[in-house]
C-alpha cells in the first residue's frame, strides 16, 4: 500500500507556492527598506515558523528568510539593523530550526540579529500588541503569519497589530475548508470546528453582508471578500494570491499594508509568479504544457486582460478626469500594474482618445508621459497629470 504524501512530510507543490511568493515579495520588500534613508531597523516576525525543513529537502519560511535577508544585505549593503523572531508553540520545531541555521549559516551574526521564541500565538499577539505601537518611525515591522487554520486570527488584535502605520502582514488562510462551511458554521448543529469558523465570519463580515447569506459564491468571490474585510473598511491596502491545492481545494495569501508602495510590490509579485493572470498558484497543467498551441493561448490571454483594462480603465475615466495617481490607485487595486495600464493608455493616445494635461504648466503633456508611478502619485495633493477622454473623437 502505497503511504499518502504529507504536507508534514514532503514540500507539496501548493506549500511551495506559499515559500515562493512569500520569499519574493521578502526580497522586494527588504531591498526597499535596504536603501530608505530613514529605515534604521527592520523586524521579521514569522508567527509560526513550524520545523523549517521538511523531511525531503524542502526550505520551510525561517530558512528561506535568512536566505533572503543574506541574499539582500550582500546586494544592498548598509549598516541597518534586522531582526528575525522565529516563533512556534511547538518547542521542537524551534530548536530544529535553530540547529539548521546554526549549521547551515555560521555566519548569520554577521548579516543579522536571530531570536529563537516558544509560545502560543495568542500569547505572542498580545507581546506585539504592546511592542509594536512602540516602534519608532525609523522602524518598519514585518509579520507572516501562517497559522494552523484561523482560531488564532482575531479582528481587533490584528487592528492592534497593524495601528502604527510602521507595519506590514502576509496572512495564509485555507480558503476551500472556509468557502464550503461557512453556511454549515451558522447551523444549530454546528461542531468545533465550524464554530470558529463562524466566530471568525462575525468579526471580519456584518450580518448583511453576502458571505453570511444564503446565496452562492464561488471561490474567487469568497476571496475577494476577505480581502476587503481585511483592509478594514479600507484604512490599508490588500491583495489576494490563490493557491491550488488540487481541484477542489484553495488556498490564499492576503497581503495587508500601509502604503501604495506596498502594495505595488504584492502586485508585482503576483504578476512573476503568474505572467498569465497576475492571480495565483495553479497545478502545472501536463496536457497544456504538451500543447503545440500553448504560445498561441498565452497571447489570447494577455489581449483579454488588455481588453479587460481597457474596459475598466473606460469607465473609470468616463466619469471624469483622472490624475495619474488617482489611476495609479486605481489600477493597483484592480491586480494590474503601471507597465500594464500604460500600455492601454499609449493604445488610446495614439487613437486620439485621452487628453493628457499637464497641471503645473497647464499644457499638453508630451506624447507617453503619463506619471504612473509611486514616486509621481504618492503626493495626493500635488498630481502630475490630469488624463480625460476626448469625447468629440466618440461622437457618431
Amino acid at each position: 500500500m502505497v503511504k499518502k504524501q504529507s504536507s508534514k512530510d514532503i514540500m507539496l507543490a501548493h506549500s511551495a507556492a506559499k515559500i515562493e511568493y512569500y520569499q519574493k515579495y521578502l526580497s522586494r520588500y527588504l531591498s526597499i527598506m535596504s536603501v530608505a534613508r530613514s529605515i534604521e531597523e527592520v523586524n521579521i516576525f514569522d508567527v509560526f515558523c513550524g520545523r523549517g525543513i521538511y523531511a525531503d529537502g524542502g526550505l520551510g519560511s525561517p530558512i528561506r528568510t535568512v536566505q533572503t535577508v543574506k541574499e539582500v544585505r550582500k546586494n544592498h549593503p548598509s549598516d541597518k539593523r534586522f531582526n528575525l523572531y522565529f516563533n512556534d508553540a511547538e518547542i521542537s520545531f524551534v530548536k530544529q530550526v535553530k540547529k539548521y541555521i546554526n549549521e547551515h549559516y555560521p555566519d548569520n551574526k554577521d548579516f543579522c540579529n536571530i531570536m529563537y521564541l516558544c509560545a502560543p500565538a495568542e500569547t505572542l499577539f498580545d507581546k506585539l500588541c504592546r511592542f509594536l505601537p512602540k516602534t519608532g518611525f525609523g522602524t518598519k515591522n514585518f509579520l507572516f503569519v501562517d497559522p494552523y487554520g484561523y482560531k488564532d486570527i482575531n479582528k481587533q488584535t490584528f487592528q492592534q497589530l497593524m495601528r502604527n502605520q510602521n507595519t506590514e502582514m502576509l496572512l495564509f488562510l485555507p480558503i476551500s475548508f472556509m468557502h464550503r462551511f461557512t453556511h454549515y458554521a451558522f447551523n444549530e448543529d454546528a461542531n468545533n470546528g465550524a464554530l470558529r469558523l463562524r466566530a471568525f465570519i462575525e468579526q471580519f463580515f456584518p450580518a448583511d453582508h453576502k458571505i453570511r447569506s444564503e446565496e452562492p459564491m464561488d471561490v474567487k468571490e469568497y476571496i475577494d471578500a476577505l480581502s476587503e474585510a481585511l483592509s478594514f473598511n479600507g484604512k490599508y491596502y490588500t491583495s489576494s494570491y490563490f493557491i491550488e491545492r488540487d481541484s477542489r481545494n484553495y488556498f490564499a495569501l492576503f497581503s495587508i499594508c500601509n502604503n501604495l508602495l506596498g502594495l505595488e510590490k504584492a502586485v508585482e509579485t503576483k504578476w512573476s509568479l503568474d505572467e498569465e493572470d497576475g492571480q495565483g498558484f495553479h497545478l502545472p497543467d501536463k496536457t497544456m504544457q504538451m500543447n503545440l498551441f500553448a504560445e498561441m493561448f498565452k497571447e489570447e490571454n494577455r489581449k483579454e486582460h488588455f481588453e479587460e483594462l481597457k474596459n475598466m480603465l473606460f469607465s473609470f475615466l468616463i466619469e471624469r478626469g483622472r490624475t495619474n495617481g488617482e489611476i495609479y490607485r486605481f489600477i493597483l487595486r484592480k491586480g494590474y500594474l503601471p507597465k500594464h495600464v500604460n500600455a492601454v493608455l499609449r493604445c488610446l493616445q495614439d487613437c486620439k482618445l485621452i487628453k493628457v494635461t499637464l497641471l503645473d504648466l497647464a499644457k499638453e503633456a508630451r506624447k507617453g508621459s503619463f506619471y504612473i508611478n509611486y514616486d509621481a502619485s504618492k503626493d495626493i495633493k500635488h498630481p502630475k497629470v490630469l488624463i480625460e477622454l476626448k469625447y468629440e473623437n466618440n461622437k457618431d
